[in-house]
Order: structure tokens, then C-alpha cells, then sequence
């Protein structure tokens, strides 16, 4: 026979708490991940902002780079141009479209006129590129209407001065088309090859914003003249003749 065994519940001892060392050990660990949860929240953040501004940047690139596409491939011709240097910025002086006082019965008269005139030039001091253009013919007093169916040579429309002239008349509107709201224009340049049919222009300009750079390049093609345009010599020299008939007051040749 056996014995029966005896049973032996053990006590608890009594409670031990933490030392002061391992309280300290304990809010060094916690610190230390606080820490590295603070540093990575505060990376995302920066990430996040850096692609807001690269995204901002971006867009008004594009907004600009579309809108120059647009004018370009509707333009009838480039008169005075320049790629863009310390003495001459960057510019394009564009006949802009042929629709005269721009009311619903004008049609294409092949001559240019001052109505019909839009300069893009870049403005280093302010950092932005301008665009300039004529108010619509209808807020035109009746003074300025005259001035605006002036028509040019094309010695005149391939002047700076004639150029400058034209962004400093009073009828003329004034637009940022790139560098406001923040933004830098930096290396702005203009090229326009005409060993072909049409004239070909190439744009090149960096947006900074907030230290972030965005290069902005193009190369458009102006529009191919349609068949039902009458560009015969007869037609085309009816702009030279009312140059001879009407004085060329608002420009000097």
C-alpha cells in the first residue's frame, strides 16, 4: 500500500514593485519611440508639402504652356522676336488672328492690324512672363478704335520698338500669364526656325516655387493656311498700300 501523497499549495510572496531603474529605463524606451514617431510624422509632412508645391508648380507650367500652345497654332504670323538675354528678354510679338475688329461680320482682310497684336515677353526684374493684347474692340472708345485698325508694315511688325510701343498703349491689357501667386520665371528663351513653310517655335522657361523647379519646354508648329484663304500677291499688297494711304501715328517706323 502506498502512502497518499501530500499536497503543497504555494503561497504568494508578497508584491514587488518596479525599481528605479527600470522606471527609467521604462520612459527612455517610451521617449524614444515617442521621438520616432514625432520624426516620421514630421517627414511625411514635409513630404506631403514638397508635393504640393512640386504639384502647384506643375500646374501653372502647364496651364501656361497650354495656353501658349493654343495662341500659337491660331496665330497668322511672329513678327519681332527675341531668345532672351540681359539686354533683351525674352519676347514674341505675334499677329495673333485676322478678324479685324473682331465682330461677327468681319472676315480675313490679310493686313495686319494693332487690334489683332498680342505680346508674350518675359519680365526678369518680377520673375514672370506677360502677355499683352488689346481690349475687345467694343470697349474701345471711339479714339482708340482708330488706332487699334491701324495697320503696320512688316518692317514695323518686326520691330522692338514697335514691340514695346504696342505693351505701352493705353488700350492694351496687361496679364501675368506665368509668375504670380509665389512663383519664380527663371530662363526663359524663345527660337523661331523659319527655313520652312511655317514658322516653328520653340519655348523653353523654369517655374520655381518654394525651391522646387519645374522646366516647361514646347515646340508648336503655326497654323497651315487654308485652302480657301486668298493670300495672292494682290490681296497681300492692299496692306502696304493703306500703310501709303493712312499716316502711321501710333508707332513710329
Amino acid at each position: 500500500m502506498f502512502a497518499p501523497r501530500s499536497r503543497h499549495v504555494a503561497t504568494a510572496g508578497p508584491a514587488r514593485g518596479f525599481t528605479a531603474v527600470e522606471v527609467l529605463l521604462a520612459l527612455c524606451l517610451t521617449g524614444f519611440i515617442a521621438l520616432c514617431v514625432l520624426s516620421m510624422t514630421m517627414a511625411s509632412s514635409q513630404i506631403w508639402a514638397h508635393q504640393q508645391e512640386s504639384a502647384g508648380a506643375g500646374t501653372s507650367g502647364a496651364r501656361a504652356k497650354s495656353y501658349v500652345e493654343r495662341v500659337l497654332r491660331s496665330a497668322q504670323d511672329v513678327g519681332y522676336w527675341s531668345e532672351g538675354s540681359d539686354e533683351e528678354p525674352a519676347a514674341l510679338f505675334l499677329w495673333a488672328h485676322d478678324k479685324g475688329t473682331r465682330q461677327p461680320e468681319a472676315t480675313r482682310d490679310h493686313q495686319v492690324q494693332q487690334c489683332e497684336l498680342m505680346l508674350i515677353r518675359h519680365d526678369p526684374v518680377g520673375g514672370k512672363i506677360k502677355l499683352y493684347r488689346s481690349r475687345e474692340y467694343s470697349l474701345l472708345s471711339p479714339a482708340e478704335r482708330l488706332l487699334a485698325e491701324q495697320l503696320m508694315t512688316t518692317t514695323q511688325f518686326n520691330s522692338r520698338l514697335t514691340a514695346d510701343t504696342f505693351a505701352a498703349l493705353p488700350w492694351v491689357q496687361e496679364h501675368d500669364l506665368v509668375g504670380s501667386g509665389g512663383e519664380t520665371v527663371q530662363n526663359v528663351t524663345w527660337n523661331v526656325d523659319r527655313t520652312g513653310d511655317n514658322p516653328i517655335v520653340r519655348l523653353r522657361f523654369d517655374v520655381v516655387r518654394a525651391g522646387v523647379t519645374q522646366t516647361v519646354n514646347a515646340t508648336v508648329s503655326l497654323r497651315v493656311r487654308d485652302a480657301e484663304d486668298d493670300w495672292s500677291k494682290t490681296i497681300l499688297e492692299l496692306g502696304l498700300i493703306g500703310d501709303f494711304l493712312t499716316p502711321w501715328r501710333a508707332m513710329p517706323a
